[in-house]
């Protein structure tokens, strides 16, 4: 039985240190990396704590390129943010507009790839593709096909449990599209519109 004790208590001891060795890892692959990274992070977001958003943009790109991509899902999450602040800023610049709207979608995609899935999510990619189609409509009007083939990715992967809002979203631009068709199409795709509709009941 003491054999077994220590046997157990030697394992829990490994799992820990490989526990907390890849946990660091995210942050960096050298020590340095990883304290660079830690500090980045906490500027940002200390700036971000404050509402000091202009100061907190500035520390977000600093964090971005300083970071793994698997470092913090926040990154993302605050990035979408801190990009559509700056949007908010930038009335009459249309080539800082169209560069900030870019960014939000590479931000986007930038969580998708790392944060597929999560401890708490396994299907977070999927939710997070659902918050991109919808930004998308608003920001890329012009993508209709583009937006309306991200928002069916959503909801085929989530299906009863998507978000109301993606549901929404997307037969809005259902809707949108159908109304921009005549004829044979316009009658081809309300016969699509109405099968999405009944397996979305």
């Amino acid at each position: 039985i003491i054999m077994n004790i220590k046997v157990l208590s030697l394992l829990a001891f490994i799992f820990i240190s490989v526990f907390s060795t890849a946990q660091e890892e995210k942050y960096g692959a050298t020590e340095e990396e990883q304290i660079l990274c830690k500090e980045s992070l906490s500027v940002y977001r200390g700036f971000v704590d404050q509402k000091a958003y202009d100061d907190a943009y500035f520390a977000w790109q600093k964090a971005c390129k300083t970071c793994p991509g698997g470092a913090s899902q926040n990154l993302y999450i605050h990035g979408v943010k801190l990009l559509k602040d700056q949007l908010k800023k930038a009335k009459g610049d249309k080539e800082r507009q169209k560069m900030l709207i870019d960014s939000i979608m590479i931000t986007y995609d930038q969580r998708i790839e790392n944060f597929p899935s999560t401890e708490n999510d396994p299907n977070n990619g999927c939710e997070i593709k659902g918050y991109k189609a919808s930004d998308m409509m608003n920001l890329q009007p012009n993508k209709i096909d583009e937006t309306l083939q991200l928002f069916e990715e959503s909801i085929d992967c989530l299906k009863e449990y998507s978000n109301a809002s993606t549901i929404s979203g997307y037969y809005r631009l259902m809707y949108k599209k159908l109304a921009s068709l005549e004829g044979e199409d316009q009658k081809g795709f309300k016969s699509q519109m109405l099968r999405k509709y009944l397996e979305l009941e």
